[in-house]
């Protein structure tokens, strides 16, 4: 439906070709290599390699000759030649919004008319993509939009470039990680929090789709905090009044490395009355009752954004 503008390399036989999903973060690097075996996939090279303090900071590249030094170890090491990026959320805009009801071949244009009005940016300056939300009554079409500033892309290229690593696609680690814990068919809206050992992300999704992003530095060991920031996000999705982008939140996903702490999850319950689960990072991966990996429970809750960038992306479509 739209061109994703994260995709830099069009051509199908070089998309096919194989390729690991990397995500870069505050704290490390983290990549995974799903292989194609009797219809469904397993888990082939991953790992997890820390990246100095400093050198990253809220989507910041403060010292880029670290981040790409590491780049180049894990290069070196695996034998990577291509890979799928996320993108850090604080570098990214994301809004939902409604555009009138028109062909498909329309609706990038329509979509083009909301940023400058959603987004603090000039139209010129960004890249942008959008996931079509299904659910809309016959007057409009809603969608979530994602705006890049391009100069975020360029810096962020130019670290796996300078590393010898050649950028398949970009995209948003939420919408990454929705695609890894969202059953396919679904069309409720769920609050996940991405808890990483410095910050959690706070994430809505409808239909797979991400519509609302925020990040902020609280992690699984500040509680009173983190509750009350969920308790904020949850009221400010539902509307005290019936708003065009009010949505109803069905429950609270949990993933990162911050997510297995004990009784995190009963406590969330307990405070707000909000049914809580820890996910399955590879429930669209593969059945666990027909093929375990090596990689622990606990270890894979941190993998759920590169296991959601390696799973294929099916076209959109207004539904």
């Amino acid at each position: 439906m739209s061109k994703n503008f994260f995709d830099f390399f069009p051509p199908p036989k070089f998309l096919e070709m194989p390729f690991v999903a990397l995500s870069v973060s505050d704290t490390s690097l983290r990549f995974i290599e799903l292989r194609s075996h009797e219809g469904s996939f397993v888990v082939g090279d991953y790992s997890q390699h820390q990246i100095p303090s400093g050198a990253l900071d809220a989507g910041y590249v403060h010292k880029p000759e670290q981040i790409i030094e590491a780049l180049k170890s894990i290069k070196k090491e695996y034998g990577l030649c291509f890979v799928k990026v996320t993108l850090p959320e604080e570098k990214v805009f994301v809004f939902r919004t409604q555009i009138p009801v028109v062909e498909p071949n329309e609706m990038r244009s329509s979509v083009e008319f909301t940023i400058e009005e959603n987004a603090p940016v000039s139209v010129t300056d960004v890249e942008f993509d959008f996931v079509v939300i299904p659910g809309a009554d016959a007057t409009h079409i809603d969608v979530a939009v994602y705006v890049v500033p391009k100069k975020v892309i360029e810096t962020y290229m130019s670290l796996f470039t300078e590393a010898g690593l050649t950028v398949i696609a970009f995209e948003l680690e939420s919408q990454a990680i929705a695609r890894a814990v969202s059953d396919k068919d679904d069309k409720d809206s769920y609050l996940i929090l991405n808890l990483e050992k410095n910050k959690t992300g706070f994430y809505i999704t409808t239909a797979g789709a991400i519509s609302f992003t925020s990040t902020m530095v609280i992690t699984a060991e500040t509680l009173p905090e983190l509750t009350e920031e969920i308790s904020k996000i949850y009221w400010y999705a539902h509307g005290e009044k019936k708003e065009k982008n009010t949505v109803k939140i069905n429950r609270i996903l949990l993933c990162g490395e911050g997510a297995s702490k004990e009784g995190l999850k009963e406590h969330i319950w307990s405070s707000l009355g909000i049914p809580v689960e820890v996910v399955n990072v590879w429930k669209n991966v593969f059945v666990l009752d027909e093929y375990v990996p090596d990689i622990s429970y606990k270890d894979s809750l941190g993998f759920a954004s590169v296991v959601g960038l390696s799973l294929p992306q099916e076209s959109q479509k207004i539904l």
